[in-house]
């Protein structure tokens, strides 16, 4: 990410951290997050968002493959792949006890890595028992593509966590109230 230096935080505004945070707190769910290439930038997105100190537990910022091997566990030897960002999510969710957690994991640029072009990214989330994992193809300099995934990263969690409320509204609608939202 040393390109990445001078990227301006307030890029990160309007990403949809807000939303995470009004859903984390109505529904009392905790969040983490694993990341390489956007490098602490998701965490500083997160951490901006209101009442933060209630639901976001943290970051473990694993730009080396070592730090993604002996912090957060991830076997894959490919480190631009959708493998290790499934991978860094499973771990963050381990080291930080988070209900929600999402990991990225990709080339910025302006260099290759592992044969990947620039601006490949593989995002994940996890929440509850369910994950989802992401291939994007970005586009522009590296932090137009670190802005960009860190959006995209959001949005996909906040995917699940919609998936996951629906899921207990329907089954309060079926007059089941067993079911609890995170």
């Amino acid at each position: 990410m040393a390109g990445n230096r001078g990227t301006d935080v307030t890029a990160f505004r309007g990403t949809g951290a807000s939303e995470i945070a009004l859903r984390a707190v109505a529904a009392r769910f905790s969040v983490g997050v694993a990341e390489s290439l956007t490098g602490g930038a998701l965490a500083v997105a997160l951490a901006g968002a209101p009442g933060a100190a209630d639901w976001f537990k943290g970051a473990v910022v694993a730009y080396q493959s070592a730090v993604k091997q002996g912090v957060l566990g991830v076997k894959s030897e490919q480190v631009v792949s959708a493998q290790c960002a499934a991978e860094m999510a499973s771990g963050a969710k381990d080291v930080l006890g988070a209900d929600l957690t999402m990991a990225t994991t990709g080339v910025a640029g302006p260099g290759r890595l592992e044969d990947q072009a620039p601006g490949t990214v593989f995002i994940a989330a996890q929440f509850g028992d369910d994950e989802s994992v992401r291939e994007l193809h970005l586009s522009g300099p590296p932090d137009v593509v670190v802005a960009d995934t860190i959006t995209s990263v959001i949005e996909l969690a906040l995917e699940l966590v919609k998936a996951e409320f629906e899921r207990v509204e329907a089954a309060d609608a079926r007059g089941n109230g067993a079911h609890k939202a995170r």
